[in-house]
């Protein structure tokens, strides 16, 4: 049998209990080295509606073609913030989405954290996954718990 694609409530709004949706988060602190993009290995699923995320390589693999939003909340440990504070998404490995875009967001200097919001079109496969850059010098941590991100299938 074939799943419904949209189920309706009593009062006529239209629900879609299908669409693939996942609402991951960082469970524990993780080192990021200076000046290297580092892709954020999410541990922890709030809710992974078609189990799209691995939480073992850090990638959302689409299992249907079309946009997706992407929301990535970033927070790093220390009380003074980094400085070049970047947060990004990947797809299929690569940080340029075509014709031009970098989504990469530079959030600036002395930023403990931050948010970056955007939308990817995607094929089925196409994966996604999450990173963070910054240039304070060393090692320096994200703060477990408050590292966060969401990923919702629009059409």
């Amino acid at each position: 049998p074939s799943k419904r694609k949209f189920e309706f409530t009593g009062e006529g709004y239209a629900l879609t209990p299908n669409m693939p949706y996942c609402m991951l988060g960082r469970g524990s602190s993780f080192n990021v080295a200076s000046v290297t993009g580092t892709k954020i290995i999410f541990d922890t699923k709030a809710v992974d509606r078609g189990s799209n995320y691995n939480t073992s390589n850090g990638r959302f693999t689409a299992p249907v073609a079309g946009d997706y939003l992407l929301m990535l909340i970033v927070e790093y440990a220390p009380s003074g913030g980094v400085n070049q504070f970047h947060t990004g998404v990947w797809k299929n490995g690569v940080h340029t989405f075509g014709s031009g875009f970098d989504s990469w967001n530079n959030h600036g200097d002395g930023i403990k954290g931050s948010s970056m919001v955007l939308t990817a079109n995607l094929a089925v496969n196409d994966y996604i996954e999450f990173a963070t850059y910054h240039g304070s010098g060393g090692t320096q941590q994200l703060t477990g718990g408050r590292c966060k991100a969401t990923i919702r299938f629009l059409g």
